[in-house]
């Protein structure tokens, strides 16, 4: 069984997207992050890091975009969710990098991209 923990306007979008286009079976848990539920005992014995998202896979957890992302592509392999190997694997993991670098989901990929040079300016660079 898995158990998405999720909060609506964060990074938990990607991972609840996946699931959805995997079709695959997954409860999903709401973690009211203006509550600070995510410091919750209970929570945090779940996901020590106190984020979201989080996938239960049984017994393990895994909390990070990156690794959920692919393990749901890997479970669903007939989707072609992502590629498999090579340069296309590649530069697929790379997108998903660089997407999910951004500290706030609004940021588009061209804040990402423009956070080194906005700093280099601020810093006088």
């Amino acid at each position: 069984m898995l158990k998405l923990y999720y909060n609506p306007g964060s990074c938990s979008l990607a991972s609840h997207a996946a699931l959805e286009e995997a079709g695959l079976h997954y409860e999903a848990e709401l973690i009211d992050l203006t509550q600070n539920a995510q410091f919750s005992d209970a929570y945090r014995q779940k996901n020590p890091w106190a984020r979201v998202p989080a996938l239960q896979i049984g017994d393990d957890v895994l909390t990070e975009n990156i690794a959920i992302l692919n393990h749901i592509a890997e479970l669903v392999p007939e989707k072609a969710l992502l590629p498999t190997e090579g340069l296309a694997r590649a530069r697929a993991l790379e997108w998903l990098a660089l997407r999910l670098c951004c500290k706030d989901w609004r940021q588009s990929e061209v804040g990402c991209r423009s956070a080194p040079i906005r700093r280099l300016l601020r810093n006088g660079g």
